[in-house]
């Protein structure tokens, strides 16, 4: 090559050069990868939450849980701490029957410790007074429903004046006159124990009524005691039947007789037997008296004497 051919190469080649190289140095150099793997950005120090705890303190024989982490069985006294973020935590003991449990909402905005001690013992010892009273209420209901079991009877007599009508048989004269009305009721009383909730029996009651009026030898006397029966004697007797049921309250129980049937002339009863429903309250005098407060009894307390 000649030597005026060199010179040209040069004088055109050596300008790309260095122009190349000026434009490599201003390019930015690649940013470095980031060691984090892509979607987990690494969390900074301040977003983490704050830690604190509750010491917790069992005042009972019992199991315990923080919001939904199992403490395991803490015995009487005994304490534990336990770590948790602020916020609200729920403490919850229970017995290891699980019969009477305890809960307690705590709320935590200072990371400093507190303590919580359990309020499970009251709540035992007024459960197992329950229990006891219910215990002893069952015991005085159950021997006073097999002591009210048997047969009881009483009596109860009175005397009215009211108008009846009469007639002469011998004249057939007719006529309503003041008579003296004399009711004698003889009541038994059977009653069978059953469980503690309930007694069950019935309650007959004979009325005898008798009826005063002076006769003399002209005439014999028949008495109208119910519209359209007439009774050749001044005596009428009725026997009614009612069905007991009682409902025990410890020492005492409540009696209900309802009117079931009747024979005879029972007068008013005929018309309206439900009016003869008989409600109170029985309770043990002695063994061998039933005391049956009723306002269908005049006096209002009746005494029954136990027949066996």
């Amino acid at each position: 090559m000649s030597h005026f051919r060199i010179l040209w190469l040069a004088a055109f080649i050596v300008p790309l050069i260095v122009a190349g190289r000026a434009r490599g140095q201003d390019a930015p150099l690649p940013k470095p990868q980031s060691s984090a793997s892509p979607g987990h950005p690494k969390s900074p120090a301040s977003s983490k939450a704050a830690v604190t705890s509750i010491l917790i303190k069992a005042d009972a024989d019992c199991t315990i849980q923080v919001d939904d982490r199992d403490l395991g069985i803490f015995k009487k006294g005994s304490t534990r701490v336990v770590k948790v973020v602020l916020g609200e935590h729920l403490i919850h003991a229970a017995t290891e029957q699980g019969e009477e449990v305890w809960d307690r909402t705590v709320t935590l905005d200072k990371p400093q410790q507190v303590v919580v001690e359990t309020e499970l013992g009251e709540i035992i010892s007024r459960d197992l007074e329950r229990k006891r009273a219910a215990a002893e209420i069952e015991r005085v209901q159950q021997q006073f429903v097999q002591s009210v079991a048997g047969q009881w009877k009483f009596s109860q007599s009175g005397s009215e004046r009211g108008f009846y009508k009469y007639v002469c048989a011998s004249t057939g004269k007719k006529n309503w006159d003041g008579i003296n009305n004399v009711v004698q009721t003889d009541f038994t009383l059977s009653l069978l124990s059953g469980d503690s909730n309930i007694v069950e029996g019935d309650l007959r009651a004979i009325i005898t009524r008798t009826i005063t009026l002076q006769e003399n030898s002209n005439c014999s006397y028949q008495y109208e005691l119910v519209s359209g029966v007439w009774q050749p004697t001044n005596t009428a007797t009725c026997l009614v039947v009612y069905l007991i049921t009682g409902t025990p309250r410890g020492a005492e129980m409540d009696l209900k007789a309802r009117y079931e049937r009747s024979w005879g002339v029972c007068g008013d009863l005929d018309k309206d037997p439900r009016s003869s429903d008989i409600s109170g309250t029985a309770k043990l005098g002695t063994p061998s008296e039933l005391e049956w407060t009723s306002d269908s009894f005049d006096p209002k307390t009746a005494v029954l004497h136990k027949a066996y």
